[in-house]
């Protein structure tokens, strides 16, 4: 009994064998980008390096960037897409994000687009932001050349993820908040000529009020317009302390979004 069990202590252990290359290989395998950012129509090849084994390329949304077979990346559409590199049964991925390429004065409202007059400044709102839907949410101000203090247009632009409602659907929900009660939300705030109506865009219907607001001595002839398109529930306020036809320069924005 003790020499059979001194036999098997001494006997030896096999021990799988390790393919010491492919495991140094294995651990530096790297794709040359994990992040992109590309105009519609731009180009990018993507490489992996650390191996001299087989590359299978694939998108996952070629509507929005494609894939060839060497790992060049074409951009079609705005949006983002993955794309994998798998070697040797292990996936390598790169996240690329699409947007329009734009002209000189087109700027990028969520996935939309909208054109801006000549020489105003279109410029990030924290104002109207709030910092928990910073991934839904686009707040920009647009501002005339040379304007005081007052004068702008505010836009608010919020990623629904739905289907445009139908404007009969969510007019009654709208229109409560436009009432002078709910306008002065202070007692120094006074309202006066308030008038809420159906306006026509190139999208569809949107909600129009038009009222004065006076504070400090200051009287703000505002404008808001509320409306939906596509995916996307969208707020235009105007202000306007000078009479600069601020109004219809929103209306001609409003009319721009694509």
């Amino acid at each position: 009994m003790v020499i059979i069990l001194a036999a098997a202590m001494l006997a030896p252990v096999s021990v799988p064998f390790m393919d010491n290359y492919a495991i140094a290989e294995a651990a530096t395998v790297k794709i040359s980008n994990k992040k992109l950012s590309l105009k519609v129509g731009e180009t990018k090849a993507l490489k992996i390096t650390g191996t001299t084994k087989k590359v299978t390329w694939t998108s996952s949304k070629k509507s929005v960037a494609t894939v060839s077979s060497k790992g060049k990346v074409t951009a079609k559409s705005a949006g983002t897409a993955t794309i994998t590199a798998t070697v040797n049964k292990k996936k390598y991925t790169c996240k690329v994000t699409v947007t329009k390429k734009l002209g000189p004065n087109e700027r990028e409202l969520g996935n939309l687009t909208i054109t801006i007059p000549e020489g105003w400044t279109y410029e990030f709102n924290p104002i109207m932001l709030n910092p928990s839907m910073a991934d839904l949410v686009q707040s920009q101000i647009l501002t005339p050349p040379n304007a005081s203090y007052g004068n702008d247009i505010q836009i608010y632009a919020e990623y629904t993820g739905k289907k445009a409602p139908a404007y009969a659907d969510i007019k009654g929900d709208i229109a409560r908040y436009y009432t002078e009660e709910e306008l002065a939300f202070s007692s120094d705030i006074k309202i006066t000529n308030l008038n809420v109506s159906d306006f026509t865009t190139n999208h569809g219907t949107a909600f129009r009020a038009a009222y004065t607001l006076t504070v400090d001595g200051t009287a703000y002839n505002m404008v808001v317009y509320e409306f939906y398109i596509d995916n996307y529930y969208l707020k235009f306020t105007v202000s306007d302390t000078e009479n600069l036809n601020m109004d219809a320069t929103a209306v001609t924005v409003i009319n721009s979004i694509k």
